[in-house]
């Protein structure tokens, strides 16, 4: 897949040494830059294929495990360790935050990336409710219905804020939805009240952050 979508070349570090491969394809120079979300055993053979000045961009632990970085290595090679939470962008610097959404949705429609797509789901089928995590403060409703109407016009029925949070609602019979990083001082009865704005809710309640709503069934037209 990724030499499909564009990468020059690819190695399976599962069958042979990352560290080795890399020195095979860059002539023993090393790479100047890495991007690491795997994080574990893996991570210690990625900071040793960096190339003199070199960098290793932390962004994830897909490997399940959290790596130290040896001092010395950074030292000897004249490297650099970073890590990134683009996520945290959000809350200190919101147009970096905007800015790289937008960076990335020019690049797809350019044609510079071509993301893998699983599967596509139609805002006007039944059955879609969305919650977008990260609304600024302040942000207003116009522009949020704004936004999903830009992209199917006619069909939000409602939009509604809490906290950093926003619900859309589309036309939909869904009976259960979960919400996740509910903040802390967000109550069941407050999520019960914005539910019940949508539909007869039969129970809610917030479990390790996160929320579930049940509600009757709305049914609709053929």
């Amino acid at each position: 897949m990724a030499i499909q979508k564009g990468a020059v070349e690819s190695v399976n570090y599962s069958e042979a040494s990352l560290k080795e491969e890399v020195k095979k394809l860059t002539a023993n120079k090393g790479v100047d830059v890495v991007i690491d979300t795997v994080g574990g055993d893996i991570f210690k053979q990625a900071l040793h294929s960096l190339a003199f000045e070199g960098r290793i961009v932390v962004v994830g632990f897909a490997g399940g495990t959290i790596p130290s970085i040896p001092a010395n290595i950074l030292l000897l090679k004249n490297i650099s360790a970073l890590g990134i939470f683009w996520g945290r962008y959000r809350d200190e610097k919101f147009p970096v935050f905007s800015s790289t959404i937008s960076s990335a949705l020019s690049y797809y429609q350019e044609g510079q990336i071509q993301p893998q797509i699983g599967k596509v789901f139609k805002l006007e089928e039944p059955g879609v409710e969305v919650f977008v995590d990260g609304v600024p403060g302040g942000a207003p409703r116009v522009e949020l219905r704004d936004l999903f109407e830009a992209a199917v016009p006619g069909v939000v029925v409602k939009v509604a804020l809490m906290k950093q949070f926003a619900f859309i609602q589309l036309p939909t019979h869904t009976v259960k939805t979960f919400v996740g990083n509910v903040s802390a001082t967000c109550t069941s009865g407050e999520l019960r009240v914005l539910f019940q704005e949508f539909g007869p809710v039969i129970e809610c309640h917030i479990v390790k952050g996160v929320a579930v709503g049940v509600g009757g069934r709305t049914e609709i037209d053929p």
